[in-house]
């Protein structure tokens, strides 16, 4: 079926859904942003943390809009959508449908199913380096899936009013199959498309009349069934197929080993591409004055990652939160760090018959990657931290992270200059090490940078004008420097709306 015919029947339901259910307001946004520059690459904090849409070439430029219906939490029963379209310079695609997605919430439980941008993550999405969280951040698209939810945090215990707690379980698609085959990724090394995958996510809140407060999240998500292409010189040499029934989806639901259909190392361990990470952030609210926060974001893959073995690998960081506009409204300060990854060797003894050793080294984790999936990534930009370079950077067409061993350290800053203007603030410096297997011989380094300013005016209610200027040096991107033009629109679709609300006026006489 055509893209267009999906999107005209997709708009078609959701209206009605707006008919019989929703009083709330339906909101459009529309943006036009255009990079230029000169460099291998457009900057890095020009690209990065953008849910995926720009083009990491420089001179570039998008065209986006999109109309959107959230839940009414007012009422018992709810419905939202969203549809969300891109039109990009430097795109095989007509077309990208960023978000299409519809939902029903009733009471607090929410079914959503579609492509849908998750924000869920503890971090400052204006001014971490990582966007959402070293799992899931905004630094690629969507992916779509079948999700059950308790989307916002909700009292456990009546008498433990300081007590919180959301979860979330969903089923997914892995949907770059397209990208994954182009001739650049299949020169050598391996494709996996035609996966799935499986998230579930947890997160508890203790809140009470003190000025602390203290927010813990976890999540375990899988990759699973699809097949493995393997390639060299140019040439398909191997397939291997792992198509999954419905023992499969019920095996990720609660860990299993793998039957015999699955690959011996699933067979040894748990079927599917386990990842996860828990999330700590402490609050002390300082009233008039705003927030402080430090948190930490554990990446995981497997046991000993889960139970801290990794050292002092993870996203640490700071932040200071201003209440209105403030000269200085907001501070970030982050180290991040993948450098231990548990150790430099995993050895299991059960595995070699010709052997006296008797103990396990538990190690050599290689964060994002897989032997039988690619990196954790979709269309080459990892979804994870982007302080990882992603696959798409990657020279050679390897669809891997090629130097997920990294340590970094990050400023954001943000404020305003008038109630109308406002600007924006971020520098990293960052040094790659390479993997444990193939360590680069020298550390490669690097800077990024962006400043920008932002113009919103009183008169023209939700338009954003800004314009950045940004610029990397060193090996790990490169010498690129360039600018960003930015406009954007946001606003209430009045007649829909209104005309919403007669119709269910009127039904209901």
């Amino acid at each position: 079926m055509k893209i267009q015919h999906y999107i005209a029947g997709f708009i078609l339901s959701i209206g009605a859904c707006s008919i019989t259910a929703q009083t709330n307001q339906v909101i459009y946004k529309t943006e036009l942003s255009t990079n230029v520059g000169s460099g291998e690459y457009a900057p890095f904090w020009l690209v990065t943390n953008r849910e995926g849409i720009p083009n990491i070439q420089p001179n570039s430029a998008f065209l986006r809009a999109g109309i959107f219906q959230q839940n009414d939490t007012t009422k018992r029963l709810s419905y939202q959508y969203g549809i969300d379209l891109v039109k990009s310079t430097r795109s095989t695609s007509e077309l990208i449908a960023q978000q299409i997605y519809a939902g029903i919430r009733y009471h607090n439980v929410a079914f959503n199913i579609g492509s849908k941008v998750h924000t869920d993550g503890l971090q400052n999405l204006l001014l971490s380096s990582c966007g959402g969280g070293l799992l899931w951040s905004e630094n690629a698209r969507p992916l779509p899936e079948v999700e059950f939810e308790i989307p916002h945090f909700i009292t456990v215990f009546p008498r433990m009013p300081w007590l919180k707690a959301k979860v979330a379980i969903s089923y997914g698609w892995l949907v770059d199959n397209g990208y994954q085959l182009q001739s650049a990724h299949t020169q050598n090394g391996f494709a996996s498309p035609n996966g799935y995958f499986h998230r579930k996510s947890a997160a508890i809140q203790f809140k009470g009349k003190s000025r602390w407060s203290f927010t813990a999240a976890g999540e375990i998500d899988v990759e699973f069934g699809g097949n493995q292409i393997t390639y060299a010189n140019g040439k398909q040499i191997s397939v291997k197929p792992d198509v999954p029934d419905l023992k499969h989806f019920l095996m990720v639901l609660i860990p299993f080993k793998g039957d015999k259909s699955a690959t011996k190392s699933d067979q040894q361990w748990f079927y599917g591409n386990y990842v996860g990470n828990w999330q700590g952030r402490l609050t002390y609210d300082m009233g008039q004055s705003g927030q402080l926060h430090a948190y930490l974001d554990n990446y995981f893959e497997d046991s000993s990652g889960f139970w801290k073995l990794n050292g002092l690998d993870g996203l640490w960081g700071f932040e200071y939160d201003a209440v209105g506009k403030k000269l200085i409204s907001g501070i970030v300060v982050e180290y991040y760090q993948s450098t231990d990854q548990s150790g430099p060797m995993n050895f299991q003894p059960n595995l070699y018959a010709h052997t006296n050793l008797k103990y396990w080294t538990v190690g050599n984790d290689n964060y994002y990657n897989h032997g039988f999936y690619i990196g954790w990534s979709n269309y080459g930009r990892g979804m994870g931290s982007p302080l990882v370079p992603s696959p798409i950077y990657n020279k050679d067409g390897n669809l891997a992270f090629e130097d997920n061993r990294v340590r970094a350290y990050h400023l954001g800053l943000m404020g305003y200059l008038s109630d109308e203007w406002s600007d924006r603030i971020l520098a990293t410096y960052r040094e790659g090490l390479g993997t444990m297997a193939t360590p680069f011989i020298n550390p490669e380094y690097g800077f990024s940078g962006m400043i920008e300013l932002s113009y919103s005016p009183n008169k023209i209610k939700g338009l954003t004008a800004s314009v950045a200027a940004a610029c990397d040096r060193g090996e790990l991107t490169g010498n690129n420097w360039g600018f960003n033009f930015t406009l954007k629109q946001r606003g209430v679709l009045d007649w829909l709306s209104q005309n919403n609300n007669r119709k269910r006026l009127k039904g209901s006489e």
